[in-house]
């Protein structure tokens, strides 16, 4: 029993969803309290776990969480805070034709850290998560353009900047910044 106008439920602060325009799932990243964030597909009906669980661990009690009653779902993925990674922010599955390299793959950042990952799942097996760049940047959020490009912006108190994601293979320019070699550079021209 659910009451048909909530899809899901037991997040604790999600910060950016996206739906993939292939596959049709729901990407949530869900930021954690103390020491975990998540990236959920999420499905109709189901509980994510929040406030008794956070990412894969109890979190309300601690230890020996009650799950009596209902059957928390699982994230797909988690990291922990440690690095410097304390807030996700969610970002999009790429679907675009300029960057072969990164089709398919769910592209997100953390806000403290700045560093930006793309996480590969086929729906099967589980997931491999990769470090695209690692910027001095706060990313709060991203966005894309009609063409499906990538941008994310750089939240500053003074003033923040826009910023999209290239593949430098396809062209004679190489920024990286990040000193992560990963074929692609940031623009913000």
């Amino acid at each position: 029993g659910y009451k048909e106008e909530i899809f899901a439920y037991g997040f604790r602060n999600m910060w950016k969803f996206c739906f993939d325009n292939v596959t049709r799932k729901l990407w949530l990243a869900d930021v954690g309290q103390t020491r975990w964030e998540e990236i959920n597909i999420v499905e109709i009906s189901k509980n994510y776990g929040w406030r008794r669980k956070e990412g894969l661990v109890c979190f309300n009690p601690a230890s020996n969480c009650d799950t009596a009653g209902f059957i928390p779902t699982d994230p797909l993925f988690v990291y922990g805070h440690t690095n410097g990674n304390t807030s996700i922010t969610g970002g999009y599955v790429y679907r675009g034709n300029q960057m072969p390299g990164l089709y398919g793959k769910y592209v997100y950042a953390d806000y403290t850290s700045g560093r930006i990952w793309t996480l590969t799942w086929d729906g099967i097996n589980p997931p491999s998560n990769q470090e695209l760049f690692d910027t001095p940047y706060n990313i709060s959020s991203f966005g894309e353009d009609k063409n499906k490009n990538l941008y994310f912006i750089q939240f500053n108190s003074t003033a923040g900047k826009i910023y999209k994601i290239v593949d430098s293979t396809l062209s004679n320019l190489n920024q990286n910044i990040s000193g992560v070699s990963s074929g692609y550079y940031l623009s913000n021209n």
